[in-house]
């Protein structure tokens, strides 16, 4: 309304332009033209916002340690996003929150990202997150800035989000750790050119030394996707435009896929890939590092390198690998059809869902691995009829299995209610039902710390979760899906 009332005084105002001389009346045309313009603008927003339905959208890209992260969207009548709305936030202290505030006991906060400014994105984890612009060449960063992966020149916390602009328009961000104090990010620019900043002692940023860097420097130009892990240590995967696939960084068990496991701080080109899609990577550390890459091809085969100590590469023997080779099944014939993959690392299991939704693991069976089997196996179907899958990887991994009924099951590490099935026996080593509020729309694991993730849920109204609050990040602790308080 009172867009209209401005836009109104504004068009009054113009009528009496005609009483000026010429030069003082196309001066002040070209100023109402402009602030016109906005009112207009601004008047179509408030239509679209009074004609959509206000919805909640899970932010899947986020690790935030003891934080829940989601976002308020809105949507037409057949469900696209015609607006981003605020970033919401549970859990955290001042710094990992982004909200201004000390740790909470519950409920959620608005992270303070200025009004009006619409983010399509949130990555990050353990403490430093960015958030990506929509239609944009900036981010606005936050937390801890370890080794100043924030790119914002130092090292030191960052409270509030500040922004952060590159030359070109940003098309994806990366950036994951398990570590509050270690942290790299990469920025990679709609016109192919890749930025790093952070953590760099192992070559991560791909710059030809050592040395972190509070500044994003560019590695490559020309790059079509890139890739990380879930951790700080680990490697760094760029899919050129014309097919060739890149790696670098941390490489000790082999799972850069480059014939040898040195570590290697220049991109090294991976000359037996060329149609990569897809890549998953991640390492684990009980005081040695392992770790295994997997990529999905542009004809849906699945290929893994590195550690293979628990069949985690579903290979006949336990040997690990530095060169990609397909993923086999008991009868090693290759499995294909690939079209979504979770896990995979060492001490967890691994998911592939092929296009018949017929659903595979293998790997380390400590948690288990969603049937009868009791020990590390190689690569087998679980299931059918699924049509989504999430897990928390590591050492103590939970697995959820969506199916096509809308049914949920979950197995692996329960011990902090993780899994929703209405008790606290771990692990469960069988899928086992999840206790479901609604039909579910969308879930995801966070507020990761190896056994305390939760499992968070959305109906596009509410927002359920389970599992232990630490720092607020729920109402309660509960053992199945509850709606949480959201402000």
């Amino acid at each position: 309304m009172e867009n209209l009332e401005s836009l109104e005084n504004k068009i009054e105002e113009l009528k009496n332009i005609k009483t000026f001389s010429v030069q003082n009346a196309s001066a002040m045309l070209s100023t109402y033209s402009d602030s016109l313009k906005n009112d207009l603008l601004k008047i179509k927003q408030d239509t679209l916002k009074d004609l959509s339905k206000k919805k909640i959208r899970l932010l899947k890209n986020v690790n935030g340690y003891r934080c829940i992260f989601y976002q308020e969207v809105f949507e037409d009548k057949n469900g696209n996003i015609i607006r981003y709305g605020d970033i919401m936030v549970s859990g955290g202290d001042i710094t990992r929150s982004g909200a201004g505030r000390s740790a909470a006991s519950m409920g959620f906060y608005r992270v303070g990202i200025p009004s009006g400014v619409q983010i399509i994105d949130v990555v990050g984890g353990h403490g430093g997150f960015f958030a990506q612009e929509k239609d944009s060449n900036a981010m606005w960063v936050w937390g801890t800035n370890a080794q100043g992966c924030l790119g914002v020149g130092h090292t030191r916390y960052v409270n509030i989000p500040q922004r952060v602009t590159f030359n070109s328009k940003i098309k994806k961000i990366l950036s994951k750790s398990l570590h509050t104090s270690y942290q790299f990010a990469f920025v990679l620019l709609e016109d192919g050119t890749l930025l790093g900043a952070g953590r760099n002692t192992d070559g991560e940023l791909g710059i030809g030394n050592n040395i972190d860097s509070p500044i994003f420097l560019q590695t490559l130009s020309d790059v079509k996707d890139v890739f990380v892990g879930n951790n700080y240590a680990g490697g760094i995967y760029a899919i050129c435009n014309d097919g060739r696939l890149f790696s670098w960084g941390y490489n000790r068990t082999g799972w850069l896929g480059l014939g040898h496991s040195n570590s290697v701080n220049t991109p090294s080109l991976i000359s037996n890939i060329s149609n990569a899609k897809s890549i998953y990577h991640s390492t684990y550390t009980d005081g040695s590092w392992y770790g295994n890459t997997f990529i999905i091809t542009t004809d849906n085969k699945l290929l893994g390198a590195g550690y293979n100590g628990q069949y985690n590469l579903s290979q006949s023997d336990t040997n690990q690998r530095n060169t990609f080779v397909p993923i086999l099944d008991e009868s090693n014939i290759p499995i294909k059809n690939i079209v979504d993959f979770k896990g995979g690392g060492v001490y967890d299991v691994a998911l592939a869902l092929n296009d018949k939704g017929e659903l595979y693991s293998w790997g380390c069976a400590d948690m288990g691995l969603g049937d009868d089997r009791n020990s590390h196996s190689r690569c087998r179907k679980i299931a059918n009829d699924v049509k989504q899958i999430e897990k928390q990887s590591g050492r103590y991994s939970q697995n959820f299995v969506l199916y096509m009924d809308e049914s949920m099951r979950a197995f692996g590490y329960n011990a902090s209610n993780n899994l929703g099935i209405g008790n606290n026996a771990s692990p469960i080593r069988s899928l086992s039902d999840v206790v479901l509020p609604s039909i579910i729309t969308d879930f995801y694991c966070c507020a990761k710390n190896e056994g305390e993730s939760v499992l968070i849920a959305t109906d596009g109204n509410k927002l359920y979760a389970c599992g232990i609050s630490n720092e607020g990040v729920l109402n309660v602790s509960s053992m199945i899906l509850q709606p949480q308080i959201l402000r």
